[in-house]
């Protein structure tokens, strides 16, 4: 009778133990699916700020001013550039989902630009 009793116990702790682990594992599942949400919207915003940058770029532009137009966008633009040759702008500084925008310069005027997804 005694291990009836303890085995009913037992069960019912059981299955409130299971019910906890449930309901701990819907909670997390909620809230990385609204972070992932949250990040790809991100992405997307961003992604189609670098598109509508990139196609608006006037060939024959200055180095100088593509360079500060893309910062004053919120894009992510490198800190140091080696050369005036070539600048590769991205949609975000994250390492997943990038997209560039890749302007060439000859004589510091833009000659080539091209939109790439890495």
């Amino acid at each position: 009778m005694i291990k009836k009793i303890i085995s009913k116990v037992t069960n019912k702790q059981i299955h409130k133990s299971s019910l906890h682990n449930l309901t701990v594992f819907i909670i997390l599942l909620s809230v990385m699916a609204i972070l992932s949400l949250t990040y790809y919207r991100y992405i997307q915003n961003h992604t189609e700020k670098l598109q509508n940058f990139c196609n608006n770029i006037i060939f024959g532009e200055q180095y100088n001013k593509i360079y500060e137009l893309a910062k004053n966008q919120d894009l992510a633009v490198p800190f140091f550039t080696k050369s005036t040759n070539k600048l590769i702008i991205y949609n975000h500084t994250g390492p997943l989902f990038k997209v560039s925008c890749d302007i060439k310069f000859s004589d510091k005027r833009v000659y080539s630009v091209k939109l790439i997804s890495r």
